[in-house]
């Protein structure tokens, strides 16, 4: 009997230690500048005005919130619910033909541009450079989304990312894809900061945009990790992209700019 109350014991003693051990991981990763973030989101806010259009449209899809024909059949009891009815109701997102949203899935690269294509057309004044003869590979794009690729402002996108294929796509690719759809510059950073535990699994460019998206209140990790390789659902895609219209619905707080811009002249 004593053995046995020993050995439990020692196995709550070592989940405790388990447990406090994650928890000062997790204390080492620099936290949110508050300050930072605000002053980058009133920036992005500036360039992101929804337009009338985008306004209607959600408006009259949600006063057909109950038809059945427009309910998802797979997201009842889904923890990303109430998102995936709003993102459907700003035109973000559709469903498969059976009427699912399969919200577990990954996402591919082709269905995170038509996504974002569908984020920026929410937008005005969002225009991007010529992509100087660069092209896509067309092997690559699945038959259904064909049509739609070939719209300009779709296969500007698709070639800023450069993952626009069949293939599921990662944390940090969509990362970069919707940083760059939104003219998010990279962030500068202290080099000597860790901001993400797992941080060195991406180059240091890539790591500035998703700094930028961090800063923004846009994305975010977990346990103090990025999980840049992991491959990214269908629902926390259109949760991003959700925050992202939240973000330009907000009225804008009086500007305050940090520190270092306020000495800058």
């Amino acid at each position: 009997m004593k053995s046995r109350v020993l050995v439990a014991a020692m196995i709550i003693f070592m989940i405790l230690s388990g447990a406090t051990m994650v928890y000062a991981e997790e204390l080492t990763v620099e936290p949110v500048d508050l300050e930072l973030q605000e002053y980058l989101r009133t920036q992005l806010r500036d360039k992101l005005n929804i337009t009338d259009a985008a306004r209607l449209q959600k408006q009259d899809r949600y006063s057909m919130r109950d038809m059945e024909q427009i309910c998802f059949n797979d997201i009842e009891g889904h923890w990303g619910r109430e998102q995936i009815r709003l993102a459907y109701y700003w035109g973000l997102a559709n469903g498969f033909p059976d009427g699912s949203f399969s919200p577990n899935s990954h996402t591919t690269g082709t269905q995170s541009v038509l996504m974002i294509r569908h984020l920026v057309g929410c937008f005005d004044a969002l225009e991007y450079q010529e992509t100087d003869g660069q092209s896509i590979d067309w092997e690559l794009v699945p038959t259904w989304a064909l049509d739609a690729m070939q719209e300009k402002t779709t296969e500007q996108i698709a070639i800023m990312s450069r993952n626009y294929g069949k293939e599921n796509i990662s944390r940090l690719h969509f990362a970069l894809m919707l940083a760059k759809s939104l003219k998010i510059e990279k962030m500068d950073y202290d080099q000597a900061g860790e901001y993400y535990l797992d941080q060195d699994e991406m180059t240091a460019d890539d790591l500035g945009y998703v700094l930028a998206l961090r800063e923004m209140g846009l994305i975010s990790g977990s346990g103090g990790r990025f999980y840049p390789e992991r491959e990214i659902t269908r629902a926390e895609v259109v949760v991003i992209l959700n925050r992202v219209i939240a973000l330009a619905e907000e009225e804008a707080p009086e500007r305050i700019e940090p520190e270092e811009k306020k000495d800058s002249g």
